[in-house]
């Protein structure tokens, strides 16, 4: 007995002492169930002017932007936002192909890379020569891989 709590002790001092990285809160609810769900690329087909969609991708990349001290003059920043693909390869740039999107997202961070969730975005703007251009991230659910 006094092995078994010697032993939970030194388990619990072990992972006290572990650095671990801090995954921010979630911020969003679930995605919507309501609605039905598309690929990237569907939706780019579907071509859609506004409204809340569905799409189930993967994380390629998460980028925050830079902080900027204050008073200091920074060059603009496009805002925090993820990468999504409907193929589960990792970027370190965007690209612009019709199998990704670029997602508006407080605390990107929150989400995983490689990993496949189901997103409920808002189409903010459109422009019919590019297909969707503005997205922002309404909810989400992470989907068993």
């Amino acid at each position: 007995m006094k092995t078994k709590i010697m032993l939970l002790f030194l388990l619990l001092f072990i992972i006290g002492c572990s650095e671990f990285e801090e995954v921010p809160e979630r911020t969003l609810p679930n995605s919507d169930q309501t609605i039905e769900s598309y690929t990237i690329q569907a939706l780019k087909e579907l071509n859609p002017v506004s409204g809340r969609y569905n799409i189930d991708a993967y994380v390629v990349m998460v980028y925050t932007c830079p902080p900027c001290p204050k008073d200091a003059m920074c060059k603009v920043c496009m805002g925090d936002n993820i990468l999504v693909s409907d193929i589960n390869e990792l970027k370190e740039s965007y690209s612009f192909t019709g199998n990704e999107l670029i997602v508006f997202a407080k605390e990107p961070k929150q989400f995983e890379l490689g990993m496949r969730y189901r997103f409920t975005i808002s189409i903010l703007s459109h422009n019919p020569s590019n297909s969707v251009n503005s997205v922002d991230l309404v909810g989400y659910d992470l989907l068993a891989q």
